[in-house]
């Protein structure tokens, strides 16, 4: 492999890691944010919980698109630069490589100056008292390990660690998006050999989304699921376990939960919390926030499950036998919405749905929204220490050709 080949591999495994580096300290700023907002405003409802947790996502992938056009507008913001690995080059005119034969000012005043071969060879040869004393004391003879043997070991080592780190990366980030897509093929198979729903169900649905101003979807019925579930993005369907007839997925609870989602685009969010989570997997937070958006949603579903017209405790009633007759699949819950996603927040639903209390919460006025990406946007202004002037060095070395630098390698000293 040549050094252009060798050098440009290095810098693209130096931007990516840089990039990586600064969403990583980016994205904990902003879910930190996102979080304790959330936190703040719990008693607000649930609809003003959620819209909050789904900010700093959007906010979140505009990121490196504003970094560079920041940079690109003459501001240079302090990011976290990783340290550059220098690969030599060969020269162009001598053809002579430049790391191994240099011209340095304690061996030859010039090029002009330099010695003709044979007397270079002459002078290079040892005395023999020189050779006999190098043979006494072999510790004595060597030479001392120079500055730029220290220095390439360093880029070395850092090319290894560039190259493992962004290894680990790709790695893990194809293989969470492979098992999303695995996910969705299955969901999207399953759809295609389910049978079509009770004639009794449907007019329900078409009932309901009617007074929720939605398209009726389609509803059906398979025995490979366990739990219901809406999935689908651009043609969403409403999927029921197969049963007797009487059982959980009849009740039409779980038809107007399905709704609520679907009037949310809860399946199109679901779908960019498990992307982002694929690509930076090792975002901790990131994770948490996924977590605690999935579980809004469910709130204003119950919301709106509540307020057209079912009554608190007989579906709270509903929601326990659901969860306890119907085990939902782990594919189910990363393809599509169900109406019990974790089970471990089953009780705090049931608990929020029986406080009679408080306000039902299905939707956020417009001023709230702006409000929010208002304080969103200042509070990731306020994060970004830059000053105009010269521009971040860390993206301008890809402008080079080739994505390459000189470097010239002296020799040791004598």
């Amino acid at each position: 492999m040549g050094q252009p080949v060798i050098g440009t591999v290095l810098h693209v495994a130096n931007f990516m890691l840089t990039i990586g580096a600064n969403l990583l300290v980016q994205s904990t700023l902003l879910i930190a944010i996102g979080l304790f907002m959330a936190w703040v405003f719990r008693s607000r409802g649930a609809a003003l919980r959620s819209a909050i947790l789904r900010v700093p996502l959007v906010v979140l992938l505009l990121c490196p698109m504003a970094t560079f056009l920041l940079n690109a507008a003459g501001v240079e913001e302090i990011l976290i630069a990783l340290p550059q690995m220098p690969v030599p080059t060969v020269a162009s005119e001598s053809g002579v490589p430049a790391s191994s034969f240099p011209i340095s000012a304690p061996n030859l005043a010039s090029a002009s100056d330099a010695p003709a071969p044979m007397a270079a060879f002459t002078t290079a040869l040892p005395s023999p008292l020189e050779t006999v004393a190098s043979a006494a004391s072999p510790d004595l003879a060597s030479p001392m390990p120079s500055a730029s043997d220290t220095g390439a070991a360093r880029d070395m080592q850092l090319s290894v660690c560039y190259g493992v780190l962004l290894t680990v990366w790709a790695v893990g980030c194809a293989m969470l998006l492979m098992r999303l897509l695995l996910a969705h093929l299955w969901m999207a198979r399953i759809r295609r050999s389910a049978l079509p729903a009770s004639a009794q169900l449907t007019k329900t649905c078409e009932h309901y989304a009617g007074r929720m101003g939605l398209q009726s979807p389609p509803i059906r019925i398979s025995a490979r699921i366990q739990s219901p579930c809406l999935v689908g993005v651009r043609h969403p369907v409403i999927l029921l376990p197969a049963d007797d007839g009487d059982g959980p997925s009849s009740y039409p609870e779980v038809i107007l939960h399905e709704l609520a989602h679907l009037a949310r685009r809860d399946c199109l969010w679901n779908l960019f919390c498990r992307i982002m989570c694929a690509v930076l997997f090792f975002q901790p937070f990131l994770w948490l926030l996924a977590r605690r958006i999935e579980e809004a949603s469910d709130d204003v579903a119950d919301d709106y499950v509540v307020r057209h017209g079912i009554g608190r405790q007989e579906y709270a009633k509903r929601l326990f036998d659901i969860a306890e007759k119907l085990q939902t699949k782990r594919v189910e819950m990363v393809a599509g919405v169900g109406v019990v996603g974790f089970k471990s927040s089953l009780g705090r639903r049931i608990k929020r749905i029986l406080d009679s209390t408080r306000l039902l919460s299905i939707k956020v006025s417009a001023r709230a929204r702006v409000a929010i990406l208002v304080f969103f946007g200042a509070g990731h202004g306020r994060g970004r220490i830059h000053r105009r002037g010269k521009r971040s060095s860390w993206p301008n070395h890809h402008r080079r050709a080739g994505w390459q630098r000189d470097v010239h390698i002296h020799p040791r000293g004598d």
